[in-house]
């Protein structure tokens, strides 16, 4: 990235972490700001991490088809989808329809699926279920037809939504670098993450947990949803701090990294310098 968003990596660095938390369902997080913003640009920031897959465009068959046995291997983590516009672009049932696979993939998990258009069943008889890493520009995200729909659908609240916007300091640093005609100028950086060879318990605290009630509540407010997914993220960015750190119990450091990554995980659009 051409600005400072360290916060922002490392943010997103923990949603990754978080797949390889033992028994906890990975996050996913859709990342938004206004078009031309390097949402794209952060996310490929991770993509030679293991337990990543990279797609530009998918159906949900086309996700059960191609990548559904490594995913119940384990060997997928997390989905990373540059756009979220791409597979959106579809008709409108199969917009829908691949918006709800989601919901399934990402939380309560896929054991069959038997419609007109694919039939896949899991071998292990496991639920199927990895996270998504994903961006969409603001101006999509908060038009109210999208957002009344996924609202109603679930998606948004499943989500951990992480936004910013391009401060008007920063928009000069990055043209500045733009017009230096360097290399560096145009390179994506590559974040390596020292991820673990097996997924690995950490232990909650649970005062611990107590503590971020009145976060989780607050981000329900605003959204108007119910806190508890909310909770469960916040809880669960902890642990994949914790993990991060080479510790197999939360701490109160993870706590207070959570609580500094807050102005970014809501849709305030927060500015980064």
């Amino acid at each position: 990235m051409l600005v400072d968003v360290q916060l922002l990596e490392e943010l997103l660095g923990l949603v990754v972490y978080s797949g390889w938390l033992k028994g906890t369902p990975p996050l996913s997080a859709i990342v938004t700001a206004t078009i031309g913003a390097g949402k794209s640009e952060l996310l490929r920031e991770f993509k030679n991490n293991k337990g990543l897959k990279t797609i530009t465009d998918c159906t949900a068959y086309g996700i059960l088809r191609d990548y559904g046995k490594q995913i119940e291997a384990g060997q997928i983590r997390h989905l990373i989808i540059y756009d979220l516009l791409s597979p959106l672009s579809k008709q409108k049932s199969t917009r829908e329809s691949f918006v709800a696979f989601l919901n399934a993939l990402t939380e309560e998990g896929v054991t069959d699926v038997s419609t007109w258009a694919m039939k896949w069943r899991s071998r292990s008889g496991r639920e199927l279920r990895c996270g998504i890493l994903t961006a969409i520009p603001k101006e999509e995200l908060l038009s109210p037809w999208r957002r009344y729909t996924w609202m109603s659908m679930g998606f948004i609240s499943r989500m951990l939504p992480i936004s910013y916007s391009v401060s008007q300091v920063a928009q000069i640093k990055i043209s500045q670098q733009i017009s230096s005609d360097t290399i560096a100028a145009f390179k994506t950086r590559d974040i390596i993450l020292d991820l673990p060879s097996e997924p690995v318990v950490v232990e909650q605290d649970p005062q611990l947990n107590n503590c971020l009630v009145p976060y989780s509540m607050t981000f329900a407010d605003k959204d108007k949803i119910l806190p508890f997914r909310r909770q469960k993220h916040l809880q669960v960015l902890m642990m994949a701090n914790a993990l991060k750190s080479g510790r197999s119990r939360v701490e109160r450091e993870d706590f207070n990294k959570v609580v500094s990554m807050m102005p970014y995980i809501n849709l305030d659009y927060q500015n980064v310098s």
